[in-house]
């Protein structure tokens, strides 16, 4: 194998090819996380991106669909409430699912507290589709048989008190962090 070409690995991490300079040292945080991706050691560097839109486009396409928030750098915290009108909150069950063990890995090594890894990673969460409460077990089955299986209802809208934070995550201790 080449160095340029990139280790093989299976989903969801893979490799970032180097180019020039020696391998990288394999620190401990590296070698610990690497059994919880399922990777060769040193071969996580970064993970795809994963897209959403052929699974998201029949349900938004059908007008059910209010708003969609894709859950990038800034997370839930910062990501949901670029959709949402000021007056609205969304008050989001951390316990509806249950992210990958690689942001349980970062929280215990980093320190972070649950507030820090919501505002900045998406922990699990990657979109988040707004319709209203009639409409959301439609707009569920529109995304399983579009090939998202996996999508959960994890919260809902409510109105905004003056000065309130616009989402409200509760329930993050279910996922065993500090």
């Amino acid at each position: 194998r080449s160095r340029r070409s990139p280790a093989r690995c299976s989903p969801p991490c893979a490799a970032a090819s180097r180019t020039e300079g020696p391998p990288p040292p394999r620190t401990p945080a590296l070698s610990s996380c690497a059994p919880l991706l399922r990777c060769p050691r040193g071969a996580v560097h970064h993970w795809q991106t994963r897209l959403y839109v052929r699974g998201c486009l029949p349900a938004a396409r059908s007008g059910k669909v209010k708003a969609l928030a894709h859950i990038t750098g800034g997370g839930l915290l910062e990501n949901l409430p670029r959709v949402l009108p000021a007056e609205a909150a969304a008050q989001v069950d951390a316990a509806a699912w249950t992210p990958p063990a690689v942001f349980g890995w970062l929280a215990g090594v980093t320190k972070a507290g649950s507030t820090e890894m919501l505002r900045t990673f998406n922990c699990g969460v990657g979109m988040v589709l707004v319709c209203s409460a009639e409409h959301a077990d439609e707009v569920l089955a529109m995304l399983a048989a579009a090939g998202e299986p996996a999508a959960c209802r994890i919260g809902c809208l409510t109105a905004r008190a003056d000065g309130a934070p616009q989402v409200d995550v509760r329930g993050t201790d279910a996922w065993g962090w500090a």
